[in-house]
């Protein structure tokens, strides 16, 4: 869990709440994603970012909300080790697959 005083909420608290959900989903998988999201959550951001939040504004806040989009999010997205050779191929080429920019001329200049 991050410190309270630490930024809450960065990749590396989201991926640890994705796999807890996850780990959660395989343990009792008769209950839905959306509460192991939502109790991935509450064990993994600190309550500065979530229940803190929510007393302020009086129920679900804003801030929780996205935290919740953004873990489910990264849960239904496939894990590396469910990547096939093209799908590794995919995310190793990204820069490359990329068009170039027009820069210095509009696509419109001759030369």
């Amino acid at each position: 869990m991050p410190h309270e005083y630490d930024d809450p909420i960065n990749s590396e608290t989201v991926d640890a709440a994705a796999r807890l959900a996850l780990d959660l989903s395989r343990q009792r998988p008769d209950i839905g994603m959306k509460v192991h999201v939502a109790e991935a959550v509450g064990r993994t951001f600190c309550g500065c970012s979530t229940t803190i939040e929510d007393a302020i504004e009086g129920g679900a806040s804003g801030l929780h909300a996205a935290i919740l989009d953004v873990v489910a999010i990264r849960v239904a997205e496939p894990q590396v080790d469910d990547w096939d050779e093209v799908d590794q191929a995919s995310a190793d080429s990204f820069p490359a697959s990329d068009p170039p920019a027009w820069i210095g001329r509009s696509p419109q200049s001759k030369r």
